[in-house]
C-alpha cells in the first residue's frame, strides 16, 4: 500500500496484470461485495422480522393471570389464551406463600398430573387425568412425610374402579377393598401390621358387610365367623369352644 500524494486516503497499489482490465476487475469485486453485504443484511432482517412476528403472536395468544388473597398475597397463577381459557401451567399457593397445587390445563381442562402439597412442602396427593379432563389411572395419597404411600386407588373415566389399597406407614398393606363405580362392592380384606389377615368378607353397595364375615387373630387363627344380612346386620354363627373347636370352611 502507498499514500496518494494528492490525497490523505490510503489506496491499493495498482498491480500490472496483462490481458485484464484492473478497473473492470475491481468493479466486479466491489459489486460482489456489495451484493453479498446486501444479501446478508436482507437475511438478518428477514430472520429478525420472523422473530418479531413470533414474539408478537405469542404475546397476543398467551397471558399470565394472578389472583390474590385479601392480604395481597398470590392465591393463583395460571396462563390463559386469547379466549380467556386456561392453557398451560397452573399453580395455587397458601396465603403464607408455599405452593399448594400444581397442574397443567388445556382448553380449561386439567390434563396429565395434578399434585397437592402440604404447608410444609411435602407431597399429599397425586391425581392423573386424560386428554378429556377426566380422572384416569392412579390416584395416590401420601402420609405426612410425603414419600410413604397411604391410599392407592384407580380411576376409569372419572369413577373409582378395581382394588382400593390402604397401607400402614411402614409400607405394609392394611386394607384391600373391591370398588365398582365409586362404591365398595365385592371382597375386602383387612390385615395386621405383621401381614396376617384380621378380617375378610364382602361389601355390598358401600361399606355394608354382606354374607360371611371372618375374623382372625394375629397368628392367623380364626376366632369368629359371622353372617350378615341385607341390612348389614351381622350375627355370630361360630367361635371356638371345647364343643366346637374346628373352624368352618372359609
Amino acid at each position: 500500500m502507498f499514500y496518494n500524494q494528492n490525497s490523505n486516503l490510503e489506496v491499493k497499489k495498482q498491480l500490472t496484470l496483462p490481458s485484464y482490465n484492473n478497473k473492470a476487475i475491481n468493479a466486479v469485486i466491489d459489486k460482489q461485495k456489495s451484493h453479498a453485504s446486501s444479501s446478508l443484511f436482507n437475511k438478518m432482517q428477514h430472520k429478525y422480522f420472523i422473530f418479531l412476528i413470533l414474539g408478537v403472536f405469542l404475546s397476543c395468544k398467551a397471558k399470565i393471570v394472578e389472583t390474590k388473597y385479601e392480604s395481597g398475597k398470590i392465591h393463583e397463577r395460571y396462563q390463559v389464551d386469547d379466549k380467556a381459557m386456561k392453557n398451560g401451567k397452573y399453580e395455587a399457593f397458601y396465603e403464607s406463600g408455599p405452593l399448594r397445587e400444581v397442574a397443567t390445563y388445556k382448553h380449561n381442562m386439567i390434563i396429565n398430573k395434578k399434585s397437592f402439597f402440604r404447608l410444609d412442602g411435602t407431597l399429599e396427593i397425586e391425581e392423573n387425568y386424560d386428554s378429556k379432563g377426566q380422572l384416569q389411572g392412579p390416584y395416590l395419597v401420601y402420609y405426612p412425610n410425603g414419600t410413604s404411600l397411604h391410599i392407592e386407588r384407580k380411576y376409569v373415566d372419572n369413577a373409582i374402579q378395581g382394588m382400593l389399597k390402604v397401607y400402614y406407614p411402614n409400607g405394609k398393606i392394611k386394607e384391600e377393598i373391591t370398588v365398582t363405580d365409586n362404591e365398595e362392592n365385592g371382597p375386602f380384606t383387612e390385615y395386621y401390621q405383621n401381614g396376617a389377615v384380621q378380617w375378610k368378607g364382602t361389601y355390598r353397595n358401600g361399606t355394608n358387610e354382606y354374607g360371611d364375615l371372618f375374623q382372625y387373630d394375629s397368628l392367623g387363627n380364626m376366632i369368629k365367623k359371622m353372617l350378615c344380612d341385607t341390612m348389614a346386620v351381622c350375627r355370630t354363627v361360630w367361635k371356638p369352644d371345647p364343643k366346637n373347636p374346628t373352624p368352618p370352611n372359609q
